[in-house]
């Protein structure tokens, strides 16, 4: 207590299938909380201090960050999302609880309305750690700034058949779906990452590839070597060439 506020910062960790919430002060809406996610997550959370006497505030969204220093902030709203082993359940489980029904998404995945997003956190964490309860998670929502980090377009020459990666005209308007990898690529280039092309065969000494293909597990189906060289003699054999250069060719070389 200081100046008749409280500051309440806490640590969502990621352990397997599980996440923890733990706090610096012991509190029942806080303290030892669990989420079940889809997938690991570290968050740190920050309530801000409360002036004393002032009522509290709804507060339809919970701000957090990932830990490791990153600065971008991951906010956790109103609503949870759960899975159920056994979906007939659902109705005891919310019964005389801050929970209404708000969205059946499958037979077994429902969305539910809290008050608030504290309440919210508050109610994944006690759904999580009930039996047959598959997943119990805050719904979460981070900023996007979709054309802040654009990668500029690749000098290759025939980037602009390359429909997969990139489907426009070149005024730049969109003529078709793709991958937008350019929205990708500041974030990540699959750097460390293993691809396996299983395909009619790839061009290994192709001077895009070669440095790539290099010392990589290559299989034959078609006679059980290591030989993956397409074969043939037609222009049929160059789709695993064109699917592995659209993966791992070195870009802007022209």
């Amino acid at each position: 207590m200081m100046n008749g506020s409280i500051r309440r910062t806490g640590w969502l960790v990621g352990l397997g299938a599980w996440a923890s919430l733990g706090t610096t002060v012991a509190s029942p809406d806080w303290e030892q909380g669990r989420f079940r996610l889809p997938r690991p997550a570290a968050f740190q959370i920050e309530v801000v201090p409360v002036p004393s006497g002032a009522p509290p505030a709804q507060m339809e969204w919970l701000r957090v960050w990932p830990t490791g220093g990153s600065s971008q902030a991951v906010e956790f709203g109103s609503r949870v999302v759960v899975q159920l082993e056994t979906p007939a359940s659902l109705p005891e489980l919310i019964a005389h609880r801050p929970l209404t029904l708000a969205r059946t998404v499958t037979s077994s995945l429902f969305i539910l309305q809290a008050s608030d997003a504290p309440t919210a956190a508050r109610e994944a964490n006690r759904l999580a750690a009930l039996p047959g309860v598959a997943i119990s998670c805050p719904v979460m929502r981070r900023r996007a700034d979709l054309h802040s980090a654009y990668a500029a377009r690749p000098n290759d020459p025939y980037f602009y058949v390359q429909w997969p990666l990139e489907h426009r005209n070149t005024n730049g308007m969109v003529v078709g779906p793709d991958l937008n990898v350019r929205a990708a690529w500041p974030v990540t280039r699959g750097e460390g990452v293993t691809v396996a092309v299983v395909d009619s065969g790839v061009e290994l000494n192709h001077v895009e590839l070669i440095q790539r293909a290099e010392g990589a597990p290559h299989h034959n189906f078609s006679d059980g070597t290591t030989n993956a060289i397409p074969w043939g003699g037609t222009l049929s054999w160059a789709h695993g060439t064109e699917v592995a250069g659209l993966a791992v060719a070195e870009a802007d070389n022209g």
